[in-house]
């Protein structure tokens, strides 16, 4: 999904403005902005789900391991996976 640029921004642009004001027109906008979430939601629901498995594997593997893994431990692993997963590249490398 890219996001509109150039002549397709004026377009959304002026089709928004004119939604604005107009019922019909706020109507199609309505249907268009639901199927775009829609379609973006599909998108990340594979990864969604990826996610949650992982984070969930993370928490139950974590204290299965012996010894288990300390609450410093744990801290610092979901840590690390929230800086990888809000960030393009690899968070910087942090000394202990």
């Amino acid at each position: 999904m890219h996001a509109a640029s150039g002549d397709s921004a004026d377009l959304e642009n002026a089709f928004r403005a004119w939604a604005a004001s107009e019922a019909q027109a706020a109507r199609i906008q309505k249907r268009i902005d639901e199927r775009r979430l829609a379609y973006a939601q599909n998108l990340y629901a594979e990864t969604a789900r990826t996610l949650a498995r992982m984070l969930y594997s993370l928490m139950i593997g974590g204290s299965q391991l012996h010894p288990p893994l300390t609450p410093v431990q744990h801290r610092e692993m979901y840590t690390l996976l929230g800086d990888l997963l809000q960030h393009d590249n690899a968070p910087e490398r942090r000394t202990p």
